[in-house]
C-alpha cells in the first residue's frame, strides 16, 4: 500500500516592469541606470515521485524520491516594439542572460580549399588577415566578412532541465542514503576556456593546432600573440553535469541502549558531500562558474569577474551526532 506518490506542476508566470540595469550610452556621464523594462515568461513542469522499492519483514527498506524539471524563460516584450536591445543584450524569445558572440566553427586549415576562401576574406574591401592555424568563426549574412552583424544568441545560463534522486536503503537502525543532481543543456560563458598562444604562463594541457595536428580545437600558438583572433568564440560551451551531493551512512541507536544513558533519541552520521562529479567541462566545476556578463561589449578585456572563475564546490568529510533529550 502507498508504494507510489508523486506530484505534477505545471506553470505559466509572465513577469511585468522588470526591475534590470539597463547600459547608457558613455557620453551622458553614466555607464547604467535601473529601470522597469519589458515582460518576461517563465513556462515549464515540475513533477516529483515517492517510490518504495522494497519493503521486507524483516526491516530491509529502499525507497527513492525523484524530481524532474524543466523551464522555458524568455524575454516577450521590451519597449513595446518587438525589437531586441544588443547594447544591453537582451533578445525577444531568449533569457535574460543570454550569451552572445561569434559562433566558433573550426580552424582554418592549410588547404587548398581554405586557401581560396581565405583569399576571400582576406582583400582590403573585407578586412581579413586569417591564415592557417586561426579560429574561424561562422560567417553568419553571406558577405564574406568577419564583423559585429555575424555575432549570435549562442545560448544561456538558463537549463533545458534539472534533475535528482535520492535513495535511502535502512535496515535495523542503519541508514545509507545518496543524493544526485542532474543540470543539463545550460551555458557557460568563461574566458578561461581561451588559452593565451605566447607561451608566457603556465597553461593547462591544450590540443593546439599545428600542421602535424590538424583536428584540434584551439588555434595555434604564437610567441608574437598573446590572445588569438577572434578567441571570444571560444568563450560560451554548453555544459551538462552529474553531481552526487552527499552520501551518508547513520545509525539510529535503539530504545534498550538510549533508556541506559537517559536521552530521547542518538543518531551517529559520516556524510561525504560533494564526492563525485561526471561532466565533460574543460576546467574545474560547471556548478561553481559565475559564467555570465553582458556579452555585447566587443572588447574582451572588459569581462564580469564572475566569467573568468576557475572554481571547485569544496568537498568535504562530516561526522556528526543527533542528540535529542
Amino acid at each position: 500500500m502507498n508504494r507510489i506518490a508523486g506530484t505534477i506542476d505545471i506553470y505559466d508566470a509572465n513577469t511585468y516592469d522588470l526591475l534590470l540595469d539597463r547600459n547608457l550610452p558613455a557620453v551622458t556621464g553614466y555607464n547604467e541606470v535601473r529601470a522597469n523594462v519589458g515582460k518576461v515568461r517563465n513556462r515549464g513542469i515540475e513533477v516529483t515521485l515517492y517510490t518504495v522499492n522494497l519493503n521486507t519483514s524483516g526491516g530491509l527498506k529502499w525507497e527513492t524520491d525523484i524530481t524532474f524539471a524543466k523551464n522555458k524563460e524568455e524575454i516577450v516584450e521590451l519597449y513595446g516594439d518587438d525589437q531586441d536591445d544588443i547594447g544591453n543584450g537582451w533578445f525577444i524569445g531568449h533569457p535574460i542572460n543570454s550569451y552572445y558572440d561569434y559562433k566558433y566553427e573550426r580552424i582554418w586549415q592549410d588547404t587548398p580549399e581554405d586557401s581560396a576562401l581565405m583569399a576571400l576574406y582576406n582583400t582590403p574591401e573585407h578586412g581579413g588577415s586569417f591564415v592557417p592555424g586561426e579560429i574561424k568563426v561562422v560567417e553568419q549574412n553571406g558577405d564574406t566578412t568577419i564583423n559585429t552583424l555575424d555575432r549570435v544568441v549562442l545560448g544561456s545560463n538558463v537549463p533545458d532541465w534539472t534533475g535528482g534522486i535520492t535513495n535511502r536503503i535502512s535496515y535495523k537502525g542503519f541508514e545509507l542514503s545518496a543524493f544526485i543532481y542532474f543540470r543539463v543543456g545550460q551555458g557557460i560563458y568563461n574566458r578561461r576556456l581561451v588559452p593565451q598562444l605566447a607561451g608566457r604562463y603556465p597553461e593547462r594541457d591544450i590540443d593546439y593546432w599545428t600542421p602535424d595536428n590538424t583536428t584540434a580545437k584551439y588555434p595555434q600558438p604564437n610567441r608574437f600573440q598573446f590572445f588569438p583572433n577572434l578567441g571570444e568564440s571560444l568563450y560560451y560551451t554548453e555544459t551538462s553535469f552529474v553531481k552526487v551531493r552527499n552520501i551518508t551512512l547513520s545509525y539510529d541507536f535503539p530504545q534498550s541502549i538510549l533508556s541506559k544513558i537517559r536521552v530521547n533519541s542518538l543518531n551517529l552520521y559520516v556524510m561525504a558531500v560533494n564526492p563525485f562529479l561526471f561532466t565533460d567541462y574543460e576546467l574545474l566545476d560547471p556548478e561553481a562558474q559565475g559564467g555570465y556578463r553582458r556579452s555585447t561589449d566587443p572588447n574582451p578585456n572588459s569581462l564580469d569577474p564572475r566569467s573568468q572563475l576557475n572554481a571547485m564546490s569544496s568537498k568535504s568529510i562530516v561526522f556528526g551526532a543527533r542528540i535529542g533529550l
